[in-house]
């Protein structure tokens, strides 16, 4: 065993390194195991959640591009006609929502 401090080698049973009298930390390698399998756990279940938020943001961004883009056309059409109106601000809002709960994943959480 060696020091996790100084790297010198211990003695058996040594309860601080000779060297820099730092305090042996003994860490048995099950502790190891099962503490990266947490953090292995941890990661891949952050990981399935960014996936699944990027999904539902892409899908949103495309249905309001969608209602913009059928509210536009709608409005050349039928001119005085608000239905056009409320479609080109739904999809307006619905990509500004998704646009800012991307950012708000990305940068705050």
């Amino acid at each position: 065993m060696f020091c996790h401090n100084c790297g010198k080698e211990l003695k058996p049973n040594a309860n601080f390194c000779s060297n820099c009298r730092t305090e042996v930390i003994i860490i048995e390698q099950k502790d190891i195991k099962e503490t990266l399998l947490f953090i292995s756990s941890i990661i891949a279940c952050g990981l399935t959640i960014l996936a699944f938020n990027t999904i539902v943001i892409i899908t949103g961004i495309i249905f309001g591009i969608i209602g913009l883009v059928g509210g536009i056309v709608y409005r050349s059409k039928n001119k005085t006609s608000k239905k056009s109106l409320y479609t080109i601000a739904l999809g307006i809002s619905g990509i500004a929502i998704h646009i800012t709960w991307y950012l708000f994943i990305m940068y705050v959480l």
